[in-house]
């Protein structure tokens, strides 16, 4: 029986097997920004808010939930024993 992975090797292997990876041009503190600025219309506007949502502003926070340890759940696919790989706390952004 194989070992389990770590949350570093899980994380890494869901990251290599991505279709579409974040946009480069995404900065941490930009893709940030335009994620709470997507919330705050969802906030704001409720479901009228999710209907004006640029897909930017989509991905960004897709990706800010990944960033944050979200685990992607392709189509399909069972739901894992673990959705958030828990990490140590950083100061990057």
């Amino acid at each position: 029986m194989p070992k389990p992975l770590t949350d570093a090797e899980l994380l890494e292997r869901i990251r290599s097997k991505r279709r579409h990876p974040a946009p480069e041009r995404f900065t941490a503190p930009g893709m940030l920004v335009l994620a709470a600025r997507a919330v705050g219309k969802i906030d704001r506007d409720g479901i009228r808010g999710v209907t004006t949502l640029s897909t930017e502003e989509i991905t960004a926070m897709a990706t800010t939930l990944v960033a944050f340890g979200l685990i992607p759940i392709p189509p399909g696919a069972a739901t894992p024993a673990k959705l958030i790989i828990e990490r140590e706390e950083t100061t990057d952004v």
